[in-house]
């Protein structure tokens, strides 16, 4: 075989492959949360409409993390260069990177059961309680399923890219010869230019968004075809535009003056409440009571 062909061999068959299992973390997602498409007419027809859309999203994150080693792979191989330490440096790059995809795809399964809703930049606001959101975490013993989920699908993506590149080492590495080159640079350069599409998702104007996945009248269906790493990282993305800081709109004192004059208030203790509203009731009084549960955050348990 080829260097430069056992190296595209190699990219495509990760690629492949984290699409499978990126694939499956979302027929897990369908099965925990069946209860949302009772009642949908058509079933059968919406859910493979959802999961079709599941590997167009899906592609463009295996897209985003592909392109490098695509392009790296793809120069080595047409300088003829081929050698365990390369396979190793790739296989590295491939497991670091989709832990942390298929960590975000384990997570949201239990997130998005919870809150009806992908995993998306509102978990940082934990951040100030760490300690006590991993005690909590660790005390849900419905979750131990999905961080079992997450370690089998890492040791599995692991082992069968290390077989792969075992596989394709045991193989005669040739070198390309001065004609082959005019073969083998087109097909490089496609598979670079299909790759870099791919990130894009989609033809236009403007590149995909997650309106994209929206088919049905079913809300549950319109999400299902969204990945949960996608959907977290645009989030992340528009989250942190400029349009979304409201600290340089208005000043705060005039922010307090304005809201004075509005609700008409005049707070004799300034401060420590400079809106405080100072309420005397007036006739009879009544023995009332009003009782206000909250409840947040409820385990399997209760």
């Amino acid at each position: 075989m080829k260097k430069i062909k056992s190296y595209i061999y190699y990219v495509l068959s990760v690629h492949i492959l984290a699409l499978l299992l990126m694939s499956l973390q979302r027929i897990i997602l369908l099965l925990t949360n069946l209860q949302h498409i009772e009642n949908v007419a058509t079933k059968a027809n919406w859910i493979f409409s959802a999961l079709l859309r599941g590997v167009w999203f899906d592609n463009v994150i295996a897209c985003y993390i592909s392109i490098l080693p695509l392009v790296v792979l793809s120069i080595i191989g047409l300088f003829n260069k081929s050698n365990k330490v390369i396979f190793t440096i790739f296989n590295v790059f491939y497991i670091i990177v989709y832990t942390l995809v298929f960590a975000i795809g384990a997570a949201d399964i239990p997130y998005f059961k919870y809150f009806f809703k992908h995993l998306n930049v509102s978990i940082f606001n934990w951040n100030e309680e760490g300690g006590t959101t991993i005690e909590m975490i660790l005390e849900e013993t419905s979750y131990y399923a999905y961080m079992a989920l997450f370690v089998v699908f890492i040791f599995l993506f692991g082992y069968l890219i290390f077989k792969l590149s075992k596989r394709l080492l045991q193989k005669s590495q040739e070198n390309l010869k001065k004609k082959e080159y005019l073969a083998y640079l087109p097909v490089c350069l496609i598979l670079i230019a299909l790759c870099i599409f791919g990130i894009r998702g989609r033809f236009g104007y403007n590149p995909i968004r997650t309106s994209q996945a929206y088919f049905c009248d079913n809300s549950f269906l319109n999400q299902l075809g969204i990945n949960p790493s996608f959907y977290f990282m645009r989030d992340v993305i528009e989250s942190s535009k400029s349009h979304y800081n409201v600290n340089d709109i208005i000043a705060e004192k005039d922010a307090i003056s304005i809201a004075r004059k509005a609700f008409g208030l005049n707070p004799e203790n300034k401060e420590k409440s400079p809106l405080q509203r100072y309420v005397e009731a007036q006739g009879e009084t009544k023995d009332m009571n009003v009782v206000v549960i909250s409840w947040s955050q409820c385990p399997q348990t209760y």
